[in-house]
């Protein structure tokens, strides 16, 4: 597997590590040469760069915080090419609909490829089970709470162990926060035992007794699903011949009143045998780590660029999830995504920008020279691009081809679910980035020059098209046909 070892087990991991790392910048300088939009690079880090590392996350113990903070410094450079990022990091590693670049998170990523360990524990025989099995109740491991994870961690000696465990903590830990109590699976399938969420004088309870017993979740403690009501005192002691007393009992019942207070009505009873709520991922899904990855990832970070546009808007009901994914969807075309992305995270360069950095003398707009040049003025606001779509509009009119747009859906695009709708979104971001590409140049806006991009951009569109042939140059056709009568001019 190419990993060297050492006499010392210690510096194993600093050896291969530290090897990989100087390959690693080898490969950035290499990259660096070329044009990349953020979304190509993104594809460089998680196709060609993490993958120097895969072999020695999966087989060694973890490189020290250090090495993991400065890699992670060193692909986020690599990504804006730049030592300042221009979207928060906890957004940039989320899916397109959160409003992401699925950026990789090191960190999580790091420890979803540990947690293969944890499903192979359950799925294979082998003798290296022996090892972590001196550690681990695997029963228990499934069974209880994340609180068991961290008992067993100080019990442990084997630091690739250690950080196995401490990677399953953290995806239990993770899972906990994304699940919803009120769904009545996942309420009933809460284990009892080491739950930090049921606790008694702030920590974590195990009673072996009980647990020896059969009672390992809250479903145990359920009399009356319909009700949800608990057992009786005496019903619970004779029902599971449990020597214990009242007070003990009825401060368990006390501690999961308060994980649920309010549980949904009625329960459906689970019948056994159960895969505990925090471990259905583990047998779900019986290769890779994605799903593992996503869970440790997922947030509720609200992207700066989605407040401000609210607040411009003055509203709160845009549909974010569908504009952050849209220019994913309609085009390939990483040029366009990146332009479009820019836009709805509110970081497309303008004068005011520039000009609060000292980079330019004055904040007005390039095109007008008249008001104050941001993202909505030179998109939407500014004179001159007013009269560009008002020709642009009376042109296709002539033509009699259908394309409405407002503000907004100009800017974030149109939508909808109708059969043009790719084909009209690809044209709007054509129109958005011919305007920002003649303020970038200084140049004024000429009908027939944006004519003529389109014309450019659809040409290239049907090279690429027809080359695939069969199928894909039937659904071209069909996708143009609307937009024919202004290719032709």
């Amino acid at each position: 597997m190419g990993i060297e070892f050492h006499i010392n087990l210690h510096e194993i991991p600093k050896l291969n590590f530290d090897k990989k790392l100087t390959k690693l910048k080898s490969l950035i300088r290499s990259w660096n040469r070329r044009i990349l939009t953020p979304i190509g690079r993104i594809n460089i880090i998680k196709s060609i760069l993490v993958s120097q590392f895969n072999h020695l996350f999966i087989s060694l113990p973890n490189p020290d915080y250090r090495f993991i903070s400065k890699l992670n410094t060193i692909f986020f450079e690599f990504l804006w090419n730049s030592k300042v990022d221009k979207v928060k990091r906890d957004v940039i590693v989320q899916d397109y609909i959160n409003g992401g670049l699925k950026m990789i998170n090191i960190k999580a990523f790091i420890d979803s490829l540990k947690l293969g360990w944890i499903r192979r524990l359950f799925s294979s025989t082998s003798k290296w089970q022996a090892i972590i099995k001196t550690y681990v109740n695997t029963d228990m491991l499934i069974q209880c709470g994340s609180d068991y994870l961290q008992q067993c961690e100080k019990k442990c000696k084997n630091l690739f162990w250690i950080d196995v465990l401490k990677a399953c903590r953290k995806f239990v830990t993770s899972n906990e926060v994304n699940i919803n109590i009120n769904c009545i699976n996942a309420y009933l399938k809460a284990p009892l035992w080491f739950n930090d969420k049921i606790t008694m004088d702030k920590k974590s309870v195990f009673f072996q007794d009980w647990y020896k017993k059969g009672v390992v979740n809250i479903n145990d403690l359920i009399k009356d699903h319909n009700a949800g009501t608990f057992y009786t005192f005496q019903d619970f002691t004779q029902l599971y011949r449990i020597r214990t007393n009242f007070l003990q009992y009825h401060s368990v019942i006390s501690a999961v009143k308060k994980f649920n207070p309010n549980p949904v009505l009625p329960m459906l009873e689970i019948t056994r045998p159960f895969i505990p709520v925090n471990f259905e991922f583990f047998f779900k899904h019986f290769k890779g780590s994605k799903h593992f990855y996503n869970i440790m990832i997922r947030n509720n970070i609200v992207p700066s660029g989605q407040r401000k546009w609210n607040s411009i808007f003055d509203r709160s009901n845009i549909y974010w999830s569908q504009v952050f994914k849209l220019p994913f969807i309609v085009t390939n075309n990483t040029k366009f995504q990146w332009f479009q992305y820019r836009i709805n995270h509110h970081i497309l360069t303008t004068n005011s920008l520039l000009f609060k950095t000292r980079m330019v003398p004055s904040p007005l707009c390039t095109l007008c020279n008249s008001e104050i040049e941001t993202i909505i003025h030179i998109l939407w606001e500014c004179q001159e691009v007013q009269n560009l779509l008002l020709s642009f509009e009376t042109l296709l009119d002539t033509l009699l081809i259908p394309f409405g747009f407002n503000k907004e859906s100009f800017l974030f695009g149109l939508l909808t679910q109708n059969v043009n709708g790719k084909i009209d979104n690809e044209i709007l971001i054509v129109i958005k980035q011919y305007i920002y590409k003649m303020r970038c140049l200084h140049k004024s806006l000429n009908l027939n020059a944006l004519i003529n991009t389109i014309q450019d951009y659809f040409n290239i569109q049907r090279c690429v098209a027809y080359s695939k042939g069969g199928m894909y140059k039937e659904r071209f056709r069909n996708e143009w046909l609307k937009w024919e009568k202004l290719i032709r001019l």
